[in-house]
């Protein structure tokens, strides 16, 4: 399998990861009654932070927002670097350790805070990338 190949098929799970990531930022559940007051109070309990009033909630939503922002440019990050294997790889390999780190850490954060999904698709992410770096001679 070509480091393109490998590439690109970790820029398509970063924007599915992207999406999915995006889709559960506004989907509600049941979170049993101690947890919905936990959820309903992030809605409305006021903090003070620089001089403006803000809620837990906003916070929750502006950082979700920007994690997803993150996968999708990695996303862009990770198919540009696809399209170069061929042409430039010198700049590649400059690149795809510090990608694939990147990567790992996710992984590891992922593994250890959070559940299945972004779990798998962190590895599966972590995994290529790493195929990926390795094969493309990254040192």
């Amino acid at each position: 399998m070509k480091e393109a190949r490998l590439y690109k098929e970790t820029a398509i799970l970063l924007l599915q990861f992207g999406v999915g990531h995006t889709s559960g930022l506004y989907r509600h559940q049941d979170f049993g009654m101690e947890g919905n007051q936990v959820f309903d109070a992030m809605h409305v309990v006021p903090i003070q932070v620089m001089g403006r009033a803000h809620t837990f909630w906003d916070f929750y939503v502006g950082f979700g927002l920007l994690v997803s922002v993150l996968f999708f440019f990695t996303g862009v990050l990770a198919w540009q670097l696809g399209a170069l294997c061929d042409r430039q790889k010198e700049v590649v390999k400059v690149l795809a350790w510090p990608f694939f780190l990147c990567q790992a850490v996710v992984a590891v954060l992922c593994c250890t805070n959070f559940f299945l999904m972004p779990i798998a698709f962190s590895i599966a992410i972590a995994s290529i990338s790493g195929l990926a770096a390795y094969r493309v001679g990254a040192v």
